[in-house]
Protein backbone atom coordinates (compact mmCIF):
# COMPACT_ATOMS: atom_id res chain seq x y z
CA UNK A 1 0.00 0.00 0.00
CA UNK A 2 1.53 3.40 -0.54
CA UNK A 3 1.57 6.30 2.13
CA UNK A 4 -1.43 8.20 0.98
CA UNK A 5 -3.30 4.71 1.14
CA UNK A 6 -2.20 3.84 4.42
CA UNK A 7 -3.04 7.04 6.48
CA UNK A 8 -7.16 7.43 4.67
CA UNK A 9 -6.93 3.23 5.45
CA UNK A 10 -6.30 4.41 9.08
CA UNK A 11 -8.27 7.65 9.00
CA UNK A 12 -11.80 5.68 7.60
CA UNK A 13 -11.23 2.75 9.84
CA UNK A 14 -11.03 4.90 12.89
CA UNK A 15 -14.23 6.57 11.72
CA UNK A 16 -15.86 2.87 11.12
CA UNK A 17 -14.93 1.58 14.61
CA UNK A 18 -16.07 4.59 16.29
CA UNK A 19 -19.55 4.02 14.66
CA UNK A 20 -19.40 0.35 15.66
CA UNK A 21 -18.32 1.06 19.38
CA UNK A 22 -21.71 3.22 19.39
CA UNK A 23 -23.61 0.56 17.77
CA UNK A 24 -21.83 -1.88 20.26
CA UNK A 25 -22.93 0.33 22.97
CA UNK A 26 -26.53 0.43 22.24
CA UNK A 27 -26.85 -3.15 21.43
CA UNK A 28 -25.48 -3.86 25.23
CA UNK A 29 -27.98 -1.16 26.36
CA UNK A 30 -30.58 -2.77 24.85
CA UNK A 31 -29.60 -6.00 25.75
CA UNK A 32 -32.16 -6.88 28.44
CA UNK A 33 -34.99 -7.14 25.26
CA UNK A 34 -35.65 -9.91 22.75
CA UNK A 35 -32.89 -10.72 20.76
CA UNK A 36 -33.39 -8.84 17.23
CA UNK A 37 -30.21 -10.78 15.44
CA UNK A 38 -30.95 -11.74 11.89
CA UNK A 39 -29.07 -13.51 8.99
CA UNK A 40 -29.91 -13.10 5.70
CA UNK A 41 -28.40 -16.61 3.87
CA UNK A 42 -27.04 -16.39 0.05
CA UNK A 43 -29.90 -17.83 -1.76
CA UNK A 44 -29.66 -20.94 -3.23
CA UNK A 45 -29.50 -22.23 -6.67
CA UNK A 46 -32.70 -24.28 -6.87
CA UNK A 47 -32.59 -24.96 -10.90
CA UNK A 48 -32.47 -28.57 -11.59
CA UNK A 49 -29.70 -29.28 -14.51
CA UNK A 50 -30.74 -28.61 -17.77
CA UNK A 51 -33.89 -26.91 -17.40
CA UNK A 52 -32.21 -22.80 -17.81
CA UNK A 53 -31.15 -21.51 -21.12
CA UNK A 54 -28.43 -19.58 -19.22
CA UNK A 55 -25.61 -21.95 -17.94
CA UNK A 56 -25.05 -22.19 -13.69
CA UNK A 57 -21.78 -20.16 -14.28
CA UNK A 58 -23.96 -17.85 -15.42
CA UNK A 59 -26.54 -17.85 -12.55
CA UNK A 60 -23.75 -17.77 -9.91
CA UNK A 61 -23.98 -14.53 -9.19
CA UNK A 62 -27.37 -14.28 -7.95
CA UNK A 63 -26.56 -16.09 -4.94
CA UNK A 64 -25.03 -12.89 -2.98
CA UNK A 65 -26.68 -10.17 -5.31
CA UNK A 66 -30.34 -11.21 -3.92
CA UNK A 67 -29.32 -11.82 -0.47
CA UNK A 68 -27.68 -8.36 0.02
CA UNK A 69 -30.40 -7.23 -2.27
CA UNK A 70 -32.92 -7.92 0.92
CA UNK A 71 -30.39 -6.34 3.36
CA UNK A 72 -30.37 -3.29 1.78
CA UNK A 73 -34.34 -3.27 2.68
CA UNK A 74 -33.68 -4.79 6.09
CA UNK A 75 -31.17 -1.38 6.81
CA UNK A 76 -34.15 0.46 7.01
CA UNK A 77 -35.77 -1.46 9.60
CA UNK A 78 -34.49 0.50 13.48
CA UNK A 79 -33.69 -2.19 15.95
CA UNK A 80 -33.12 -4.46 13.88
CA UNK A 81 -29.58 -6.02 13.69
CA UNK A 82 -28.08 -7.68 10.05
CA UNK A 83 -24.95 -10.55 11.60
CA UNK A 84 -22.21 -9.53 8.67
CA UNK A 85 -21.78 -12.41 5.88
CA UNK A 86 -18.19 -12.12 7.14
CA UNK A 87 -18.65 -13.27 10.62
CA UNK A 88 -20.62 -16.54 9.73
CA UNK A 89 -17.88 -17.33 7.13
CA UNK A 90 -15.54 -17.04 10.41
CA UNK A 91 -17.83 -19.01 12.26
CA UNK A 92 -17.73 -21.50 9.96
CA UNK A 93 -14.06 -21.77 9.92
CA UNK A 94 -14.19 -21.61 13.54
CA UNK A 95 -16.15 -24.22 14.14
CA UNK A 96 -14.24 -26.54 11.15
CA UNK A 97 -17.08 -26.54 8.92
CA UNK A 98 -17.41 -26.63 5.23
CA UNK A 99 -19.14 -24.72 3.47
CA UNK A 100 -21.27 -27.98 1.88
CA UNK A 101 -22.67 -28.64 5.37
CA UNK A 102 -24.99 -25.04 4.95
CA UNK A 103 -27.09 -27.40 2.77
CA UNK A 104 -29.07 -28.33 5.63
CA UNK A 105 -31.20 -25.97 6.92
CA UNK A 106 -30.80 -27.34 10.40
CA UNK A 107 -26.98 -26.37 10.65
CA UNK A 108 -27.89 -23.30 9.25
CA UNK A 109 -30.36 -22.86 12.30
CA UNK A 110 -27.55 -24.65 14.99
CA UNK A 111 -25.27 -21.45 13.49
CA UNK A 112 -27.71 -18.92 13.51
CA UNK A 113 -28.07 -19.47 17.58
CA UNK A 114 -24.48 -19.27 17.96
CA UNK A 115 -24.50 -15.76 16.33
CA UNK A 116 -27.22 -15.12 18.45
CA UNK A 117 -29.92 -14.49 15.48
CA UNK A 118 -33.22 -14.41 16.26
CA UNK A 119 -34.62 -15.06 13.05
CA UNK A 120 -33.29 -16.07 9.62
CA UNK A 121 -34.20 -15.70 6.22
CA UNK A 122 -33.74 -18.21 3.58
CA UNK A 123 -34.08 -17.94 -0.54
CA UNK A 124 -33.85 -19.71 -3.48
CA UNK A 125 -33.97 -18.86 -7.13
CA UNK A 126 -35.76 -21.64 -10.15
CA UNK A 127 -34.85 -21.14 -13.34
CA UNK A 128 -36.57 -22.22 -16.40
CA UNK A 129 -35.96 -21.23 -19.94
CA UNK A 130 -35.85 -17.69 -19.79
CA UNK A 131 -38.13 -17.01 -16.25
CA UNK A 132 -37.05 -17.09 -12.62
CA UNK A 133 -38.68 -17.72 -9.70
CA UNK A 134 -37.22 -16.60 -6.28
CA UNK A 135 -38.39 -17.38 -3.28
CA UNK A 136 -38.09 -16.34 -0.10
CA UNK A 137 -38.95 -17.31 4.09
CA UNK A 138 -38.18 -15.87 7.12
CA UNK A 139 -37.63 -18.49 9.74
CA UNK A 140 -37.60 -18.28 13.76
CA UNK A 141 -34.02 -19.87 15.07
CA UNK A 142 -35.35 -21.01 17.88
CA UNK A 143 -38.47 -23.25 16.68
CA UNK A 144 -37.25 -23.47 13.05
CA UNK A 145 -41.50 -22.15 12.70
CA UNK A 146 -41.67 -20.55 8.79
CA UNK A 147 -42.98 -16.57 9.75
CA UNK A 148 -43.44 -15.64 6.42
CA UNK A 149 -42.94 -17.19 2.73
CA UNK A 150 -43.17 -15.07 -0.61
CA UNK A 151 -41.90 -15.30 -4.19
CA UNK A 152 -42.04 -13.36 -7.41
CA UNK A 153 -41.21 -14.42 -10.95
CA UNK A 154 -39.29 -12.37 -13.65
CA UNK A 155 -38.07 -12.79 -17.40
CA UNK A 156 -34.00 -13.62 -16.12
CA UNK A 157 -33.08 -10.16 -17.70
CA UNK A 158 -35.59 -8.62 -14.63
CA UNK A 159 -34.78 -10.52 -11.64
CA UNK A 160 -32.93 -8.38 -9.41
CA UNK A 161 -35.65 -5.60 -10.65
CA UNK A 162 -38.41 -7.83 -9.80
CA UNK A 163 -37.04 -9.67 -6.15
CA UNK A 164 -36.53 -5.68 -5.06
CA UNK A 165 -40.21 -6.65 -3.90
CA UNK A 166 -39.66 -8.99 -1.46
CA UNK A 167 -37.54 -6.93 0.79
CA UNK A 168 -39.81 -4.40 1.21
CA UNK A 169 -42.58 -6.83 2.04
CA UNK A 170 -40.27 -8.70 4.09
CA UNK A 171 -39.60 -5.18 6.44
CA UNK A 172 -43.68 -4.83 6.76
CA UNK A 173 -43.98 -8.49 8.03
CA UNK A 174 -41.58 -7.31 10.74
CA UNK A 175 -43.23 -3.96 11.98
CA UNK A 176 -41.76 -1.41 9.69
CA UNK A 177 -42.78 0.70 6.88
CA UNK A 178 -41.22 -1.00 3.52
CA UNK A 179 -40.38 1.72 1.31
CA UNK A 180 -39.32 1.24 -2.82
CA UNK A 181 -35.67 0.53 -3.19
CA UNK A 182 -33.74 2.32 -5.81
CA UNK A 183 -32.87 0.29 -8.58
CA UNK A 184 -29.90 -0.77 -9.91
CA UNK A 185 -28.86 -2.51 -13.44
CA UNK A 186 -27.57 -5.96 -13.22
CA UNK A 187 -24.14 -4.85 -14.01
CA UNK A 188 -23.73 -3.21 -10.71
CA UNK A 189 -25.10 -6.36 -8.92
CA UNK A 190 -22.59 -8.48 -10.88
CA UNK A 191 -19.66 -6.10 -9.63
CA UNK A 192 -21.09 -6.12 -5.91
CA UNK A 193 -21.06 -10.12 -6.13
CA UNK A 194 -17.27 -9.93 -7.50
CA UNK A 195 -15.99 -7.54 -4.83
CA UNK A 196 -18.05 -10.03 -2.49
CA UNK A 197 -15.93 -13.19 -3.70
CA UNK A 198 -12.73 -11.31 -2.86
CA UNK A 199 -13.28 -10.57 0.70
CA UNK A 200 -14.88 -13.89 0.78
CA UNK A 201 -11.14 -15.33 -0.36
CA UNK A 202 -9.43 -12.71 2.26
CA UNK A 203 -8.42 -10.33 -0.68
CA UNK A 204 -9.54 -7.50 1.04
CA UNK A 205 -7.18 -5.17 -0.12
CA UNK A 206 -8.55 -6.19 -3.36
CA UNK A 207 -12.23 -6.09 -2.31
CA UNK A 208 -12.16 -2.42 -0.71
CA UNK A 209 -10.52 -1.05 -4.42
CA UNK A 210 -13.41 -2.74 -5.93
CA UNK A 211 -15.77 -1.42 -3.34
CA UNK A 212 -14.61 1.86 -3.71
CA UNK A 213 -14.54 1.78 -7.56
CA UNK A 214 -18.14 0.68 -7.66
CA UNK A 215 -19.44 3.57 -5.40
CA UNK A 216 -17.07 6.11 -7.58
CA UNK A 217 -19.69 4.91 -10.59
CA UNK A 218 -22.62 4.34 -8.72
CA UNK A 219 -22.77 6.80 -5.19
CA UNK A 220 -25.11 5.56 -2.62
CA UNK A 221 -25.17 1.90 -3.38
CA UNK A 222 -26.00 0.86 0.02
CA UNK A 223 -25.38 -3.03 -0.74
CA UNK A 224 -21.60 -1.47 -1.52
CA UNK A 225 -21.56 1.23 1.31
CA UNK A 226 -22.86 -1.60 4.04
CA UNK A 227 -19.68 -3.98 2.85
CA UNK A 228 -17.03 -0.86 2.99
CA UNK A 229 -16.20 -0.64 6.74
CA UNK A 230 -16.70 -4.39 7.16
CA UNK A 231 -13.44 -4.81 4.80
CA UNK A 232 -12.16 -2.12 6.66
CA UNK A 233 -12.21 -4.11 10.12
CA UNK A 234 -10.74 -7.19 9.02
CA UNK A 235 -7.99 -5.22 7.02
CA UNK A 236 -7.30 -3.62 10.06
CA UNK A 237 -6.74 -7.13 12.08
CA UNK A 238 -4.08 -8.12 9.57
Amino acid sequence: MTLNRRTWLAAATATVLGAVGACAGAATANSAAAPTGLVVWDFDDQTPPGMALLPMAERAWLRRALGEQVAQALDQLPGLVLVDRMRVAELLAEQQLGSSALADQDARLRLGRLVGARRMVFGGFFALGDQVQINLRLVDVASGRIEHADEVTAPSGDTMAASAALGPRLIRVLGGAGGALAAYPEAVWRQLDAALALAEQKKYDAALTALQALLAEHPGFVPAERQVPRVLERMRRQ
